[in-house]
């Protein structure tokens, strides 16, 4: 089960290490308490999972709180990956959908079983699909424990349920195509990656946003399982025949009222400090109560615990800020390792720059970025620009370049990456370059993209994210013998969505082929049908249209 909360999206702690202490319930039963300080919505949130000896379910109770003065955004979407089996069947306690069409990519509404997307198809079987994609049950209001099950031929069903905040349902699919079932070995294990998503969220989809009112705090209790039981019942070609009788099951296995009653019990323990720390998170919770210590503020909800101990270098430059009025200055080349934008922290910056020693290069790229975020574009010029003449530094560069993008001066904005550049060092430097060549091909100039390739050290020239940029710069201008390669290699940074392997392998073939003696009138269509991509680079969320 994968667990988002705060941005929307995803979520910031995606990748990262978050807080887990280990709490006993009344009974002495312990439970698990997963936990993290969000900084950039000034949220504190928590997650207990509750596995009593004598339930059948495991039971999660959320708390999300924003304890400030000012409203915020909030995300929440929890997300289990089930298995998809030929005959894996979805349902839920809603008709209505919304559903994402491929070939307009827009949404759109309709009603289970029979979608528009896929008018003559059950869409309730998620192995129906051709491509991936996905659709989200609106719970009615009035539904009081929403929930969402996934039904199996072999007597197996899966099942979660919720309080009623928890109101969203959504499936998800990555479709029979061969770029889907490449996505889900991918992620998984080669050959066994045969997986669906079930998902449940606070807003109709996950492309809605919410807002959370000021001192308030959202809280739900989830609870998932699993029971075997005759689903002959549910495979019903009426597939609303077939959902009043699996929910008549479940609610004989969890009740509306238990989940009430899970609710309050859970909820009694939302308070109690975690002292049998396991893990450890980020050290920004620890520096917020810090701050707030030191600004006389409320101190954090209860129910958190982020010790001294967590700080790291991270938050060593910000926690000088606070105890001393200036942040230290360091030598330029050494990047800073984290930003906050949260209006406590800009007061303290602004008023630094009056410190003798809070004018420094450091605090006004700090500021630089800061004002960018809040839209203020000339002020966060005049940062970065005060930032470079006190010390020369790539992110200051860095930073009016993107103001120069933004304002669409193509040569500012090669001007500034190049000084950048010349600044970066590591895998910095890997990064601002594989944006700066990106750039260039959006800009047709292969030729450069080629040349700045060669230039670059070995230990870049491995970087795949680069690597793939140049072999895109050069299927352009017939270095066809470099492009063989990239079709030999594992890759491993593949967003959601990218083509750009797919199509370099389709381009490559179509230039083979004008290259031959007797010459070509090869169409795209054609040579798709004549050179089918290798499954092991198939990353296409859907098949061609063509």
């Amino acid at each position: 089960v994968e667990w988002n909360v705060g941005q929307y999206g995803h979520s910031f702690t995606t990748s990262s290490p978050v807080f887990c202490g280990v709490l006993k319930d009344k009974n002495g039963e312990e439970f698990l308490r997963i936990y993290e300080y969000e900084r950039c919505h000034n949220l504190f949130w928590h997650l207990d999972f509750h596995l009593p000896e004598d339930s059948t379910t495991l039971n999660m109770y959320a708390r999300i709180v924003n304890d400030q003065d000012t409203v915020t955004s909030i995300y929440y979407w929890s997300n289990v990956a089930v298995k998809e089996t030929r005959k894996a069947r979805i349902f839920s306690g809603a008709e209505e959908v919304i559903y994402m069409d491929m070939k307009t990519r827009e949404f759109g509404k309709g009603k289970m079983p029979y979608l528009p997307i896929m008018p003559e198809k059950d869409a309730s079987y998620p192995a129906d699909f051709s491509n991936s994609n996905e659709y989200f049950f609106q719970t009615p209001i009035e539904e009081k424990a929403p929930w969402e099950a996934v039904v199996y031929p072999d007597d197996w069903m899966f099942f979660e349920r919720s309080s009623n905040l928890l109101r969203y349902r959504k499936m998800f699919c990555w479709g029979s195509h061969k770029g889907g079932q490449r996505w889900k070995d991918y992620l998984s294990e080669e050959g066994q990656g045969d997986y669906i998503e079930i998902q449940g969220g606070l807003a109709p989809t996950q492309l809605h946003g919410m807002i959370l009112d000021a001192n308030s705090t959202l809280e739900f209790v989830q609870c998932f399982g699993g029971i075997g039981l005759d689903t002959a019942g549910f495979y019903d070609k009426d597939w609303h025949k077939a959902k009043e009788k699996l929910y008549q099951r479940i609610n004989e296995t969890i009740t509306e009222g238990y989940i009430k009653e899970q609710l309050k019990e859970l909820s009694q323990y939302r308070d109690e400090t975690p002292v049998n720390i396991v893990s450890f998170g980020s050290g920004f919770g620890a520096l917020e109560v810090c701050r707030r210590k030191k600004q006389g503020e409320k101190a954090i909800p209860a129910g958190f615990c982020f010790p001294p101990c967590s700080l790291t270098g991270a938050q060593a430059p910000w926690l000088h800020l606070l105890d001393y009025g200036y942040m230290p200055e360091t030598k330029a080349e050494i990047l800073p390792e984290a930003y906050m934008i949260q209006e406590p922290w800009t007061k303290l910056l602004r008023s630094s720059l009056k410190h003798p020693n809070g004018r420094n290069w450091l605090t006004c790229l700090q500021l630089s970025v800061i004002e960018m975020e809040q839209g203020n574009y000339q002020e966060s010029d005049t940062m970065a620009k005060d930032s470079i003449t006190m010390s020369p530094n790539p992110l200051a560069y860095y930073n009016l370049a993107l103001l120069a993008k933004q304002q669409k001066d193509r040569e500012a904005f090669e001007t500034y990456s190049k000084k950048a550049l010349d600044l970066f060092t590591g895998d910095a430097l890997v990064a601002a370059s594989t944006q700066y060549f990106r750039y260039l091909l959006s800009m047709n100039e292969y030729e450069q993209i080629w040349i700045r390739y060669q230039k670059l050290p070995d230990w870049m020239k491995e970087d795949e994210r680069l690597y793939l940029v140049a072999v895109a710069a050069a299927v352009k201008i017939d270095k066809l013998d470099f492009v063989k390669g990239a079709f030999e290699k594992k890759y491993v940074y593949v967003k959601e969505g990218e083509t750009l392997i797919s199509d370099l392998w389709f381009e490559y073939h179509l230039r083979l082929e004008e290259k031959k003696p007797e010459g070509s009138n090869s169409t795209m269509k054609e040579i798709k049908r004549l050179y089918p991509i290798p499954l092991r680079i198939d990353f296409r969320m859907e098949q061609d249209k063509d």
